[in-house]
């Protein structure tokens, strides 16, 4: 099974206690965080991601050209309760909840994209949980 590339764009700090959450996952995701859209543009470029993580926002993505658009595989945002997905079905999540629920969700949209292989990522988090093992969750919402 390869790793979940993950970018994450957000100004606040928000993401970056996200991300360092996500990065305690390595067996799982490969994750870069981007708090400058110029940064994370240029990134885009070169690289392809499975999943591109956004803050509410995400108007810029609209002005992307194609090119840099068809580097993402999956745009997921990150909403705090006001943002619904209707124009482009984009999947949104929930910000004020555990990262793990956070992580759990992503990994259930990424399993119904069939271009995106991450086969039985979800049985490892649950197995590491209930063995007792780092969850890096405490109940607290990350925010």
């Amino acid at each position: 099974m390869g790793k979940l590339k993950v970018a994450m764009y957000e100004q606040g700090e928000y993401m970056q206690a996200l991300a360092a959450y996500f990065n305690k996952k390595t067996f799982l995701l490969e994750c870069r965080l981007f708090t400058r859209w110029e940064c994370l543009v240029d990134f885009l470029k070169e690289q392809k991601v499975d999943v591109l993580l956004l803050g509410q926002d995400e108007a810029a993505w609209y002005i992307l050209d194609e090119e840099v658009k068809s580097q993402v595989r999956q745009r997921v945002i990150l909403s705090e309760g006001d943002c619904v997905a209707e124009a482009g079905n984009e999947p949104v999540l929930f910000r004020y909840q555990s990262a793990e629920q956070i992580l759990e969700e992503l990994l259930q949209i990424v399993s119904m994209d069939t271009a995106i292989s991450v086969v039985d990522a979800g049985e490892s988090i649950q197995e590491e949980s209930a063995e007792g093992g780092v969850r890096g969750d405490t109940g607290k919402s990350v925010a």
